[in-house]
């Protein structure tokens, strides 16, 4: 069995002083993982 690794890249854009919009893809290598995409997307709000 190998190890799995994983490669991702992301960014956070803040909108304002309270609140701010996130992306990241990942994408894991190795084993039998296949060609699979993981997003995630958000928005954070501070009060």
């Amino acid at each position: 069995m190998l190890p799995v690794n994983n490669v991702g890249l992301g960014f956070t854009y803040r909108a304002g002083d309270n609140y701010s919009f996130f992306v990241d893809a990942e994408r894991p290598f190795g084993d039998d993982i296949g060609n699979s995409w993981e997003l995630n997307a958000g928005f954070r709000w501070l009060f």
